[in-house]
């Protein structure tokens, strides 16, 4: 049974079985039963799309053609389908093969498992060298395994509603379990997300199903099988403004005067503050990426936030002050070797600078405060930020 939507495409409803035909070769099932598949045809070349049905030998005409009335009512329907879509490619098609066509055909109905293609996504971050980003989205996918209890969730099932019942979960108090690096389940309890919380988490969610959109549609092939975005019709949480939390000049000179250990998280923490201080409020990721090259008395480095933004890569050029060289000599080629990724230097810096700044008066003390930033300006309205090591 033809069906030709344009003079050079065609489908047929055809069983290959136990012979060649056109260079293709289907084997019998060991029940003796025969795939039925839908050729298509364009320019005299064929690809060939399986279908749901099985069929006997009686069931076919001595070519292979199926002869069941009740199969060929469903796949008319089908092909009546095929025809419909492919006229509305319009001259596209003029353009493309039979595994052209057929990728189309498939693709339209293509059941998208949202949380595999979130793994493949956060696996090529990790391949690119973006280990912060990829932290946080695996955060989230692991948060709607939590939510749904099992691993599969097709893309159409992200709706409006769908959001509003994760945000509820997040908010709620709950039972976390993981596995840890030693393979052994870690049984952690929550108290519920914030505002901020809810917020940061639906904010990557947005990212993950707009490149999830990204990926998957071609809507110059008419292949959209994600049509929609849930989160036109969903608002994030809005975030208040945080409160502005500064060091004072006498804040700053009890954290250098601070006694850490020789070794651990709290020397890390309190080496990597100063030397974030002396060099103008450089970021822990960017020391985590950045190699500790010192060119003619200057440290070079690109920007990780915004580098892919930016034509000039977000370049900057640091005058390196002499109380920072050691520093920069001491963990030079050492941050990756004992950190595997960001996320777990920046745990390491909050707990080590939690303690400090329990110690000096300072509550929650943090790598990513306005604490360095205002311990700048301090330096510079009191005192010149290059001698500001002389206060020990």
């Amino acid at each position: 049974m033809f069906y030709k939507c344009f003079t050079t495409f065609s489908c047929l409803i055809k069983c290959y079985g136990n012979f060649r035909h056109q260079g293709v070769q289907t084997p019998r099932k060991k029940d003796g039963t025969f795939n039925v598949k839908i050729r298509i045809t364009q320019e005299r070349r064929s690809a060939y799309i399986d279908t749901s049905h099985f069929v006997t030998a009686k069931m076919l005409s001595k070519n292979y053609e199926v002869k069941d009335t009740f199969i060929l009512k469903d796949l008319y329907g089908t092909l009546s389908d095929y025809r419909e879509a492919v006229s509305r490619l319009g001259s596209k098609v003029n353009y493309m093969d039979a595994d052209d066509i057929k990728s189309f055909l498939e693709k339209r109905s293509e059941k998208i498992d949202f949380l595999a293609f979130c793994q493949q996504h956060i696996d090529l971050l990790l391949a690119n060298d973006r280990s912060k980003t990829a932290t946080g989205f695996r955060t989230v996918r692991y948060a709607l395994i939590d939510f749904l209890g099992n691993k599969l969730l097709p893309a159409e099932e992200i709706t409006p509603n769908f959001l509003m019942s994760f945000e509820r979960f997040l908010r709620s108090p709950r039972q976390i379990k993981r596995i840890n690096q030693l393979g052994k389940e870690v049984i952690t309890q929550s108290k519920g997300s914030t505002d901020a919380g809810v917020h940061n988490y639906m904010h990557d969610l947005r990212t993950l199903f707009n490149a999830a959109r990204k990926y998957y549609n071609r809507p110059s092939l008419g292949i959209v099988p994600i049509q929609f975005s849930p989160f036109s019709e969903y608002q994030l949480p809005e975030l208040t403004e945080t409160r502005k939390r500064n060091l004072t000049a006498e804040q700053l000179r009890e954290f250098i005067k601070f006694e850490p250990p020789e070794s651990g998280r709290i020397r890390v923490a309190y080496d990597l503050f100063l030397l974030s201080f002396y060099m103008c409020g450089m970021n822990a990721v960017d020391f985590y990426n950045c190699g500790f090259e010192i060119n003619d008395g200057r440290l070079e480095y690109e920007r990780s936030k915004t580098k892919e933004k930016r034509k000039d890569r977000a370049f900057i050029s640091l005058k390196v002050p002499e109380p920072a060289i050691p520093l920069i000599r001491k963990y030079k080629n050492r941050l990756r070797l004992e950190y595997s990724e960001i996320g777990n230097l920046n745990k390491a810096l909050n707990k080590g600078l939690k303690t400090i700044g329990e110690s000096i008066g300072v509550p929650d003390l943090s790598f990513y405060w306005d604490d360095i930033h205002s311990a700048i300006s301090r330096g510079i309205n009191a005192e010149n930020p290059r001698m500001m090591w002389r206060w020990r």
